[in-house]
């Protein structure tokens, strides 16, 4: 009797389900590594307080002071005069339109000041300030 041995095959590891998976992978931690969680990606650490309510009004603007002074009109970089500017536009349309105002604990209270006469300039009634609630 003359017994044939079969030829084995060599495992063989299948690249192509496993480039699938890294590419996958890559893009959710793009996507996911670069979200924010404030909503205008703007980096600031707000003043804690027990007190505090959330806005669920659909006409307010933000305005976000960082502690460097450095203002930003809806996630974007201005200046006084741009920010006198927008603020009167949107008054304007709406003079209901609540400002909230964001500013870095840090930031010099002269900045806030600023933005405070700037509302009343164009005509604004209502602003509050953005804080990050204390959890007990």
């Amino acid at each position: 009797m003359n017994f044939q041995r079969a030829k084995r095959k060599r495992p063989q590891i299948e690249l192509v389900p496993m480039i699938d998976i890294i590419f996958f992978l890559v893009i959710f931690f793009m996507l996911f590594t670069t979200l924010k969680t404030t909503s205008d990606g703007i980096d600031i650490d707000l003043p804690k307080a027990a007190a505090s309510t959330v806005n669920d009004r659909s006409s307010s603007v933000t305005v976000t002071i960082e502690k460097s002074g450095l203002m930003y009109y809806e996630g974007r970089l201005v200046d006084k005069v741009a920010l006198t500017s927008h603020l009167s536009e949107n008054i304007k349309k709406d003079p209901d339109t609540l400002v909230i105002i964001r500013g870095d604990k840090g930031v010099i209270y002269e900045r806030i000041v600023d933005v405070m006469d700037i509302v009343g300039k164009v005509g604004g009634k209502k602003f509050t300030f953005a804080v990050e609630k204390v959890s007990r």
